[in-house]
């Protein structure tokens, strides 16, 4: 089994005080870093009965479990999309090297 730690390169106890919320408890945003140098933008959401959180979106449905290469993947390419195929544009976006985007598309640089 993984630990958060195996994913995200920050200390856990951020996550924690991030699911707890700010005063009014409500969960605060936050970017977390991976161990790959990509960045995430989450919103964490308590669970169980004991959870000061306000409740998730009725509309929105749980997220099918995805593997993280894949997640990762999307986002690079995203990103290229974004920057009209300019990778150098979307490795500075993303804050990797020109090569970390050649290597997860597994595309040979030009």
């Amino acid at each position: 089994s993984l630990h958060c730690s195996d994913l995200f390169a920050m200390h856990p106890d951020l996550l924690f005080n991030a699911a707890k919320g700010d005063a009014m408890g409500y969960p605060q945003r936050i970017e977390v870093p991976l161990w790959s140098g990509l960045r995430l933008h989450a919103l964490p959401i308590g669970q169980g009965a004991n959870s000061s959180a306000p409740a998730p979106d009725a509309r929105s449905a749980p997220a099918p479990a995805v593997p993280l290469k894949d997640v990762e993947t999307a986002l690079i390419r995203k990103a290229v999309s974004d920057a009209h195929g300019n990778v150098m544009k979307a490795a500075r976006t993303l804050g990797i090297s020109r090569a970390t985007v050649y290597r997860r598309l597994g595309v040979k640089p030009k």
